[in-house]
């Protein structure tokens, strides 16, 4: 069981006019192989921003399954927090007290946030685009600890997933679209196809990139996460999961889920154990298709699309095996290979093949 204790949450204020849409680059990080990632790829994305006056600027993970952004605080107690780059209100000319608590339990309870509501200017973008009114939680402690070196340098995640009750001030593009910052209250998101892990991707703010992705968008109703019983991830119904175009008869007797992620550093397909593929990659050929019926179309996911050619080898993306009917994590292949497209007005997820 994990929590969060002890967390100040900070909301943003900047005057601006009206900016319609932000693009954000997403920087991939991460990596395949021993010792660190064992036999499979662990790949994120991190974006750049700036908090407070004079700007602090910090690093965050963009992460869809958190509907409030965080940042590690000047008063941390937690191992490795010391090595983050820390907030602190006394620093910054433009912070404002509220003094408002504010808890919040999430991911089924294994997470659990509390502190204030205070107030401070942030900009985010590439160029960076001052924003006004969006709130994030500034961390202090963090248990059990969870530490990974890699993240040294990200101070917190950037959260994305739908807006829960009472939060509707705390998710970003939410928050801007209520401002009238934003023409709509939409998150998209691409990633490029090669497999180098170094070409960033790009998260647009409130709207579509049509040269991003072929033919149409599919779009599916997202429905309530389990156990919460109200929308927050984004998350949707499978109808049919295949191998090698034939049904592997899971969804038509248990019904499946999936959501997607882009803090998923890879694909999970469920009950079903992934194909592995050789450090040379000779087996490649031989390796098979996973395709995901989603809306009544056909999404396929080839060995090119999920193996990953590193610098130290081949290997796959992918995650499964699971012995509980939890919900198929769709995180860096799927984005990699479809432009991914997240409605909050509609409660709609939109999917196409990237570009």
């Amino acid at each position: 069981m994990r929590s969060i204790t002890n967390v100040v949450v900070l909301l943003f204020l900047a005057y601006v006019t009206r900016s319609a849409i932000i693009n954000v680059e997403m920087n991939p990080i991460g990596g395949c192989g021993p010792p660190t990632y064992g036999d499979s790829c662990l790949i994120a994305y991190l974006t750049n921003l700036t908090i407070g006056t004079p700007p602090l600027p910090v690093t965050w993970v963009i992460d869809a399954g958190i509907d409030a952004s965080r940042n590690w605080a000047y008063n941390c107690t937690t191992r490795g927090c010391k090595s983050h780059v820390l907030y602190n209100p006394a620093d910054s000319s433009t912070f404002k007290a509220n003094g408002t608590q504010y808890s919040v339990d999430y991911f089924a309870g294994f997470f659990r946030a509390s502190g204030t509501i205070g107030a401070d200017v942030f900009s985010i973008g590439n160029p960076l685009t001052p924003t006004p009114v969006s709130q994030f939680v500034m961390m202090d402690t963090f248990a059990p600890v969870i530490y990974v070196s890699m993240f040294d340098f990200v101070a917190g995640p950037l959260g994305l997933a739908y807006p829960s009750p009472g939060n509707e001030q705390l998710q970003l593009v939410n928050a801007l679209f209520l401002e009238g910052l934003l023409d709509a209250p939409i998150i998209s998101l691409w990633a490029p196809a090669n497999n180098t892990l170094v070409t960033p991707g790009s998260l647009t703010l409130g709207g579509i990139d049509t040269t991003k992705y072929d033919g149409e968008l599919v779009w599916v109703p997202i429905v309530p996460t389990p156990k919460r019983g109200y929308y927050f991830l984004w998350m949707s119904k499978l109808d049919d999961f295949q191998i090698n175009g034939v049904s592997t008869g899971e969804c038509q007797a248990n019904g499946c889920t999936f959501f997607t992620d882009p803090a998923v550093g890879y694909l999970d397909i469920g009950k079903t154990s992934p194909a592995s593929v050789s450090t040379d990659c000779s087996n490649l050929a031989e390796l098979p298709t996973y395709t995901f019926v989603i809306g009544g179309v056909h999404f396929l996911l080839t060995p090119q699309d999920y193996v990953i050619q590193a610098p130290n080898g081949c290997f796959t993306s992918l995650k499964g095996g699971h012995n509980d009917d939890r919900p198929f994590e769709f995180g860096f292949p799927w984005f990699k290979t479809y432009y991914s497209v997240f409605n909050i007005a509609t409660k709609q997820a939109g999917y196409a093949p990237a570009m």
